[in-house]
Protein backbone atom coordinates (compact mmCIF):
# COMPACT_ATOMS: atom_id res chain seq x y z
CA UNK A 1 0.00 0.00 0.00
CA UNK A 2 1.24 3.42 -0.90
CA UNK A 3 1.70 5.68 2.34
CA UNK A 4 0.98 8.74 0.61
CA UNK A 5 -2.39 7.33 -0.59
CA UNK A 6 -3.54 5.70 2.79
CA UNK A 7 -3.07 9.03 4.82
CA UNK A 8 -4.91 12.22 5.41
CA UNK A 9 -3.12 14.40 3.28
CA UNK A 10 -4.08 18.17 5.12
CA UNK A 11 -3.54 19.92 1.26
CA UNK A 12 -5.76 18.17 -0.17
CA UNK A 13 -8.57 19.62 2.33
CA UNK A 14 -7.40 23.22 0.99
CA UNK A 15 -10.38 25.24 -1.10
CA UNK A 16 -9.99 28.36 -2.61
CA UNK A 17 -12.73 30.97 -3.03
CA UNK A 18 -11.94 31.82 -7.19
CA UNK A 19 -11.74 27.85 -7.61
CA UNK A 20 -14.77 26.56 -5.26
CA UNK A 21 -16.96 29.65 -6.76
CA UNK A 22 -15.73 28.17 -10.65
CA UNK A 23 -16.38 24.68 -9.79
CA UNK A 24 -20.19 25.81 -8.13
CA UNK A 25 -21.27 27.75 -11.10
CA UNK A 26 -20.08 25.00 -13.31
CA UNK A 27 -22.28 22.36 -11.03
CA UNK A 28 -25.31 23.93 -10.71
CA UNK A 29 -25.22 24.73 -14.30
CA UNK A 30 -24.48 21.10 -15.29
CA UNK A 31 -27.80 20.31 -12.73
CA UNK A 32 -29.86 22.77 -14.11
CA UNK A 33 -29.05 21.39 -17.43
CA UNK A 34 -29.85 17.76 -16.52
CA UNK A 35 -33.31 18.64 -14.91
CA UNK A 36 -34.28 20.43 -18.36
CA UNK A 37 -33.10 17.72 -19.82
CA UNK A 38 -34.02 14.84 -18.48
CA UNK A 39 -37.79 17.07 -17.86
CA UNK A 40 -37.64 17.36 -22.11
CA UNK A 41 -37.72 13.78 -22.25
CA UNK A 42 -40.22 12.45 -19.68
CA UNK A 43 -42.48 14.55 -21.48
CA UNK A 44 -41.87 13.21 -25.12
CA UNK A 45 -42.52 9.14 -24.91
CA UNK A 46 -42.91 8.85 -28.54
CA UNK A 47 -41.28 5.54 -30.49
CA UNK A 48 -39.64 7.36 -33.06
CA UNK A 49 -37.50 9.13 -30.21
CA UNK A 50 -36.07 5.90 -29.23
CA UNK A 51 -32.91 4.79 -30.60
CA UNK A 52 -33.96 1.67 -32.82
CA UNK A 53 -30.79 -0.41 -32.16
CA UNK A 54 -31.02 -0.11 -28.74
CA UNK A 55 -32.38 -3.58 -26.69
CA UNK A 56 -35.08 -3.31 -23.88
CA UNK A 57 -36.81 -6.25 -22.19
CA UNK A 58 -40.04 -6.34 -20.54
CA UNK A 59 -41.07 -9.19 -18.41
CA UNK A 60 -44.46 -10.20 -17.45
CA UNK A 61 -44.04 -12.37 -14.35
CA UNK A 62 -47.05 -14.18 -13.27
CA UNK A 63 -46.51 -14.82 -9.65
CA UNK A 64 -47.77 -17.87 -7.67
CA UNK A 65 -47.54 -19.94 -10.78
CA UNK A 66 -49.95 -20.05 -14.01
CA UNK A 67 -51.14 -22.88 -14.96
CA UNK A 68 -49.63 -24.10 -18.66
CA UNK A 69 -53.31 -25.89 -19.26
CA UNK A 70 -55.31 -22.78 -18.68
CA UNK A 71 -52.97 -20.69 -21.00
CA UNK A 72 -50.05 -22.14 -23.75
CA UNK A 73 -50.76 -25.61 -23.74
CA UNK A 74 -54.41 -27.23 -23.07
CA UNK A 75 -54.97 -30.82 -23.01
CA UNK A 76 -59.12 -30.43 -24.37
CA UNK A 77 -60.15 -34.42 -23.95
CA UNK A 78 -57.87 -35.74 -21.35
CA UNK A 79 -58.67 -36.85 -17.84
CA UNK A 80 -57.03 -34.12 -16.32
CA UNK A 81 -57.82 -31.50 -19.06
CA UNK A 82 -59.77 -29.63 -17.61
CA UNK A 83 -63.13 -27.82 -18.35
CA UNK A 84 -61.62 -25.30 -21.07
CA UNK A 85 -60.98 -26.23 -24.77
CA UNK A 86 -58.25 -24.71 -27.47
CA UNK A 87 -58.80 -22.87 -29.77
CA UNK A 88 -56.69 -22.13 -33.29
CA UNK A 89 -54.31 -18.64 -33.14
CA UNK A 90 -52.66 -16.61 -35.93
CA UNK A 91 -50.06 -19.52 -36.44
CA UNK A 92 -51.42 -22.56 -38.79
CA UNK A 93 -51.45 -25.74 -35.70
CA UNK A 94 -50.73 -23.70 -32.58
CA UNK A 95 -53.43 -23.99 -30.46
CA UNK A 96 -53.89 -21.96 -27.26
CA UNK A 97 -56.50 -22.14 -24.21
CA UNK A 98 -60.02 -20.49 -25.32
CA UNK A 99 -59.27 -18.24 -22.27
CA UNK A 100 -56.78 -16.19 -24.73
CA UNK A 101 -59.16 -14.97 -27.70
CA UNK A 102 -57.42 -12.03 -28.05
CA UNK A 103 -54.04 -13.33 -27.64
CA UNK A 104 -54.93 -15.90 -30.43
CA UNK A 105 -55.18 -13.46 -32.74
CA UNK A 106 -51.29 -12.50 -31.74
CA UNK A 107 -49.59 -15.26 -31.40
CA UNK A 108 -47.53 -14.95 -34.48
CA UNK A 109 -45.56 -12.20 -32.73
CA UNK A 110 -45.04 -14.78 -30.04
CA UNK A 111 -43.07 -18.17 -29.28
CA UNK A 112 -44.03 -20.64 -27.12
CA UNK A 113 -41.55 -22.62 -25.49
CA UNK A 114 -43.79 -25.78 -23.90
CA UNK A 115 -40.87 -27.90 -22.32
CA UNK A 116 -39.63 -25.53 -19.12
CA UNK A 117 -38.34 -27.97 -16.53
CA UNK A 118 -36.69 -25.56 -13.69
CA UNK A 119 -37.14 -28.95 -11.02
CA UNK A 120 -33.79 -28.30 -10.42
CA UNK A 121 -33.61 -24.55 -8.84
CA UNK A 122 -36.87 -24.24 -7.50
CA UNK A 123 -38.38 -27.72 -6.34
CA UNK A 124 -41.93 -26.91 -5.98
CA UNK A 125 -41.90 -24.22 -3.61
CA UNK A 126 -42.52 -20.69 -4.01
CA UNK A 127 -39.02 -18.83 -3.61
CA UNK A 128 -36.16 -16.45 -6.09
CA UNK A 129 -35.27 -19.62 -8.65
CA UNK A 130 -36.77 -18.86 -11.33
CA UNK A 131 -35.49 -15.08 -10.59
CA UNK A 132 -31.76 -15.58 -10.78
CA UNK A 133 -31.89 -18.65 -12.88
CA UNK A 134 -30.33 -21.21 -10.38
CA UNK A 135 -30.32 -22.14 -6.42
CA UNK A 136 -30.02 -19.88 -3.54
CA UNK A 137 -27.05 -19.98 -1.82
CA UNK A 138 -27.01 -18.35 1.76
CA UNK A 139 -23.07 -17.23 1.27
CA UNK A 140 -23.65 -15.52 -2.40
CA UNK A 141 -26.52 -12.80 -3.57
CA UNK A 142 -26.88 -13.98 -7.07
CA UNK A 143 -28.26 -11.36 -9.28
CA UNK A 144 -31.57 -11.84 -10.97
CA UNK A 145 -31.76 -12.00 -14.73
CA UNK A 146 -33.30 -8.46 -14.77
CA UNK A 147 -29.70 -7.52 -12.96
CA UNK A 148 -28.04 -9.03 -15.65
CA UNK A 149 -30.13 -7.75 -18.38
CA UNK A 150 -29.31 -4.16 -17.00
CA UNK A 151 -25.70 -4.86 -16.66
CA UNK A 152 -25.01 -6.46 -20.08
CA UNK A 153 -28.36 -4.37 -22.30
CA UNK A 154 -28.03 -0.91 -20.01
CA UNK A 155 -25.53 1.85 -19.68
CA UNK A 156 -25.30 2.22 -15.97
CA UNK A 157 -25.50 5.92 -16.23
CA UNK A 158 -28.31 6.71 -18.12
CA UNK A 159 -30.41 9.78 -17.72
CA UNK A 160 -33.48 7.39 -16.66
CA UNK A 161 -33.77 4.75 -14.29
CA UNK A 162 -32.15 1.81 -16.20
CA UNK A 163 -33.95 -0.98 -14.50
CA UNK A 164 -37.70 -0.86 -13.08
CA UNK A 165 -39.61 -2.62 -11.08
CA UNK A 166 -43.71 -2.65 -11.49
CA UNK A 167 -45.83 -4.57 -8.22
CA UNK A 168 -48.94 -4.35 -7.21
CA UNK A 169 -49.91 -3.44 -3.50
CA UNK A 170 -51.04 -7.01 -2.78
CA UNK A 171 -47.48 -8.39 -3.45
CA UNK A 172 -47.84 -12.05 -3.59
CA UNK A 173 -47.50 -13.82 -0.09
CA UNK A 174 -44.73 -16.24 -0.68
CA UNK A 175 -42.52 -14.08 -3.07
CA UNK A 176 -39.20 -13.96 -1.36
CA UNK A 177 -37.34 -10.76 -1.13
CA UNK A 178 -34.32 -10.42 -3.37
CA UNK A 179 -31.37 -8.23 -1.61
CA UNK A 180 -28.42 -6.36 -3.29
CA UNK A 181 -26.42 -8.73 -5.31
CA UNK A 182 -23.03 -8.48 -5.78
CA UNK A 183 -23.38 -6.36 -9.23
CA UNK A 184 -23.98 -3.26 -7.27
CA UNK A 185 -26.63 -0.76 -6.64
CA UNK A 186 -26.44 0.13 -10.19
CA UNK A 187 -28.21 -2.60 -11.89
CA UNK A 188 -31.56 -3.37 -8.69
CA UNK A 189 -34.35 -2.26 -9.52
CA UNK A 190 -36.07 1.21 -8.90
CA UNK A 191 -39.25 -0.27 -7.20
CA UNK A 192 -42.32 1.23 -8.10
CA UNK A 193 -45.46 0.29 -6.14
CA UNK A 194 -48.91 0.52 -7.39
CA UNK A 195 -47.60 2.21 -10.65
CA UNK A 196 -46.68 5.10 -8.04
CA UNK A 197 -43.20 6.75 -7.91
CA UNK A 198 -41.62 6.49 -4.39
CA UNK A 199 -43.66 9.19 -1.81
CA UNK A 200 -40.59 9.83 -0.51
CA UNK A 201 -38.55 11.47 -3.39
CA UNK A 202 -40.49 14.74 -3.40
CA UNK A 203 -38.06 17.96 -3.05
CA UNK A 204 -39.31 19.90 0.30
CA UNK A 205 -41.37 23.12 -0.19
CA UNK A 206 -39.25 24.61 1.70
CA UNK A 207 -36.36 24.31 -0.83
CA UNK A 208 -36.91 26.26 -3.55
CA UNK A 209 -35.28 24.23 -6.88
CA UNK A 210 -32.49 27.29 -7.07
CA UNK A 211 -31.51 26.20 -3.54
CA UNK A 212 -31.76 22.61 -4.28
CA UNK A 213 -29.50 23.15 -7.60
CA UNK A 214 -26.84 24.74 -5.18
CA UNK A 215 -26.91 22.07 -2.95
CA UNK A 216 -26.34 19.23 -5.43
CA UNK A 217 -23.84 21.58 -6.94
CA UNK A 218 -22.06 21.80 -3.81
CA UNK A 219 -22.24 18.00 -3.21
CA UNK A 220 -21.29 16.98 -6.97
CA UNK A 221 -17.97 19.46 -6.14
CA UNK A 222 -17.35 18.01 -2.67
CA UNK A 223 -17.67 13.87 -3.57
CA UNK A 224 -15.48 14.67 -7.39
CA UNK A 225 -12.77 16.28 -4.92
CA UNK A 226 -13.04 13.17 -2.28
CA UNK A 227 -13.34 10.48 -5.39
CA UNK A 228 -10.15 12.37 -7.41
CA UNK A 229 -8.10 11.83 -3.86
CA UNK A 230 -9.32 8.70 -2.39
CA UNK A 231 -10.67 6.38 -4.96
CA UNK A 232 -12.82 4.64 -2.78
CA UNK A 233 -15.78 2.68 -4.74
CA UNK A 234 -18.06 3.42 -1.45
CA UNK A 235 -17.85 7.07 -2.79
CA UNK A 236 -18.41 6.22 -6.39
CA UNK A 237 -20.86 4.01 -5.07
CA UNK A 238 -23.12 7.47 -3.42
CA UNK A 239 -22.47 9.30 -6.08
CA UNK A 240 -24.32 6.91 -8.20
CA UNK A 241 -27.08 6.74 -5.63
CA UNK A 242 -27.62 10.24 -5.49
CA UNK A 243 -27.55 10.58 -9.32
CA UNK A 244 -30.12 7.71 -9.68
CA UNK A 245 -32.34 9.86 -7.00
CA UNK A 246 -31.76 12.84 -8.79
CA UNK A 247 -33.06 11.08 -11.72
CA UNK A 248 -36.22 9.83 -10.38
CA UNK A 249 -37.01 13.27 -9.04
CA UNK A 250 -36.68 14.40 -12.39
CA UNK A 251 -38.82 12.21 -14.40
CA UNK A 252 -41.79 12.57 -12.01
CA UNK A 253 -44.21 12.32 -14.80
CA UNK A 254 -42.99 9.30 -17.01
CA UNK A 255 -43.19 6.90 -13.25
CA UNK A 256 -46.84 8.05 -12.75
CA UNK A 257 -49.14 5.38 -14.38
CA UNK A 258 -52.26 8.37 -13.80
CA UNK A 259 -49.95 10.37 -16.01
CA UNK A 260 -50.16 8.64 -19.03
CA UNK A 261 -52.63 9.63 -21.99
CA UNK A 262 -56.19 9.69 -20.73
CA UNK A 263 -57.39 7.53 -24.06
CA UNK A 264 -54.42 4.93 -23.16
CA UNK A 265 -55.48 4.69 -20.14
CA UNK A 266 -59.44 3.79 -20.68
CA UNK A 267 -58.20 1.40 -23.34
CA UNK A 268 -56.06 -0.70 -21.49
CA UNK A 269 -58.50 -0.29 -18.26
CA UNK A 270 -57.93 -0.44 -14.62
CA UNK A 271 -56.53 -3.91 -13.42
CA UNK A 272 -53.20 -3.50 -11.90
CA UNK A 273 -51.63 -5.72 -14.68
CA UNK A 274 -52.88 -3.81 -17.25
CA UNK A 275 -51.58 -0.11 -15.96
CA UNK A 276 -48.62 -1.75 -15.38
CA UNK A 277 -48.38 -3.33 -18.88
CA UNK A 278 -49.18 0.27 -19.75
CA UNK A 279 -46.41 2.15 -17.74
CA UNK A 280 -44.21 -0.73 -18.89
CA UNK A 281 -44.80 0.74 -22.49
CA UNK A 282 -43.93 4.22 -21.42
CA UNK A 283 -40.59 3.20 -19.84
CA UNK A 284 -39.34 1.51 -22.90
CA UNK A 285 -40.00 4.27 -24.91
CA UNK A 286 -38.69 6.59 -22.94
CA UNK A 287 -35.31 4.68 -22.87
CA UNK A 288 -35.64 2.26 -19.90
CA UNK A 289 -33.49 -0.69 -20.30
CA UNK A 290 -35.52 -3.50 -18.18
CA UNK A 291 -38.65 -3.72 -16.55
CA UNK A 292 -40.13 -6.13 -14.99
CA UNK A 293 -43.93 -6.43 -14.09
CA UNK A 294 -44.85 -8.76 -11.23
CA UNK A 295 -48.49 -9.67 -11.26
CA UNK A 296 -50.14 -12.06 -8.24
CA UNK A 297 -52.28 -14.26 -7.26
CA UNK A 298 -52.06 -17.44 -9.88
CA UNK A 299 -51.72 -19.99 -7.01
CA UNK A 300 -54.90 -21.87 -7.46
CA UNK A 301 -54.38 -24.65 -5.42
CA UNK A 302 -58.12 -24.83 -4.78
CA UNK A 303 -60.99 -23.98 -7.34
CA UNK A 304 -58.28 -23.54 -10.09
CA UNK A 305 -60.48 -23.10 -13.19
CA UNK A 306 -62.27 -20.30 -11.94
CA UNK A 307 -59.27 -18.94 -10.46
CA UNK A 308 -57.27 -18.79 -13.99
CA UNK A 309 -60.42 -17.84 -15.80
CA UNK A 310 -60.54 -14.58 -14.20
CA UNK A 311 -56.46 -14.11 -13.79
CA UNK A 312 -56.30 -14.61 -17.44
CA UNK A 313 -59.50 -12.61 -18.89
CA UNK A 314 -57.29 -9.99 -17.13
CA UNK A 315 -53.65 -11.12 -18.45
CA UNK A 316 -55.44 -11.91 -22.18
CA UNK A 317 -57.16 -7.98 -22.08
CA UNK A 318 -53.74 -6.20 -21.15
CA UNK A 319 -50.57 -8.53 -22.66
CA UNK A 320 -52.73 -7.94 -26.19
CA UNK A 321 -53.26 -3.97 -25.69
CA UNK A 322 -49.51 -4.52 -24.67
CA UNK A 323 -48.29 -5.88 -28.07
CA UNK A 324 -50.28 -3.93 -30.16
CA UNK A 325 -48.61 -1.13 -28.88
CA UNK A 326 -45.39 -2.07 -29.23
CA UNK A 327 -45.51 -3.34 -32.68
CA UNK A 328 -47.74 0.09 -33.74
CA UNK A 329 -44.69 2.02 -32.36
CA UNK A 330 -41.83 0.19 -33.85
CA UNK A 331 -40.82 -1.26 -30.51
CA UNK A 332 -41.60 -4.82 -30.84
CA UNK A 333 -38.36 -5.53 -33.31
CA UNK A 334 -35.56 -4.27 -30.14
CA UNK A 335 -37.48 -5.07 -27.11
CA UNK A 336 -37.89 -8.51 -25.66
CA UNK A 337 -40.78 -9.51 -24.52
CA UNK A 338 -40.68 -12.83 -21.90
CA UNK A 339 -44.24 -13.71 -19.90
CA UNK A 340 -42.94 -16.12 -17.32
CA UNK A 341 -44.17 -17.52 -13.70
CA UNK A 342 -41.98 -19.90 -11.28
CA UNK A 343 -43.70 -22.91 -12.65
CA UNK A 344 -46.49 -23.98 -13.82
CA UNK A 345 -49.24 -26.42 -12.24
CA UNK A 346 -49.87 -30.07 -12.25
CA UNK A 347 -52.04 -32.41 -14.59
CA UNK A 348 -53.64 -33.82 -11.74
CA UNK A 349 -56.38 -31.90 -10.38
CA UNK A 350 -57.33 -32.43 -6.29
CA UNK A 351 -60.43 -32.97 -4.26
CA UNK A 352 -61.04 -29.03 -4.11
CA UNK A 353 -60.72 -28.50 -8.23
CA UNK A 354 -57.33 -26.94 -7.48
CA UNK A 355 -53.74 -27.96 -9.41
CA UNK A 356 -50.53 -27.51 -7.42
CA UNK A 357 -47.31 -26.49 -8.11
CA UNK A 358 -45.49 -28.30 -11.08
CA UNK A 359 -41.83 -27.15 -11.89
CA UNK A 360 -41.05 -30.50 -14.42
CA UNK A 361 -42.87 -29.07 -17.81
CA UNK A 362 -44.64 -25.76 -17.94
CA UNK A 363 -44.62 -23.01 -20.81
CA UNK A 364 -42.85 -19.73 -21.22
CA UNK A 365 -43.81 -17.38 -24.25
CA UNK A 366 -41.39 -15.12 -25.68
CA UNK A 367 -41.52 -12.80 -28.47
CA UNK A 368 -39.76 -9.61 -30.10
CA UNK A 369 -36.23 -9.12 -30.88
CA UNK A 370 -36.45 -10.81 -34.18
CA UNK A 371 -37.72 -14.19 -32.28
CA UNK A 372 -39.98 -16.34 -34.98
CA UNK A 373 -43.95 -16.57 -33.72
CA UNK A 374 -44.86 -20.35 -33.24
CA UNK A 375 -44.57 -23.10 -31.32
CA UNK A 376 -41.01 -23.89 -30.13
CA UNK A 377 -41.23 -26.69 -28.16
CA UNK A 378 -43.56 -29.62 -26.95
CA UNK A 379 -43.54 -31.69 -24.55
CA UNK A 380 -46.06 -33.58 -22.04
CA UNK A 381 -47.16 -33.04 -19.06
Amino acid sequence: MNPAKSLCNPRIHSMYRRHFMGTLGWGMSAAVANFNSLTGLCSDLRADNVRKDDKRVIILYLGGGASQMETWDPKPGQPTGGPYGAIPTSVPGLHISELLPRMAQRMHHLAVVRSVDNSGISSDHHGTGIHIGRKNEAAVQFPTLAEICTKELVLADTQVPPHVELQVWDTFRFETKHGMSFLGSQYAPLVLTGGKRPPDMDRLPAVSEMDHADREALRDYLSRRFEQSRGANEAESYSRTNGRARGVMACDELLDVDRCDAADLARYGPTPVARHCLLARRLVEAGVGVVKIRDTWWDTHGDNFEGQRVKCANLDHALSHLIDDLVDRGLMSHTLLVVLSEFGRTPDISASLGRNHWPKAWSVVMGGCGIQGGDLWQDEC
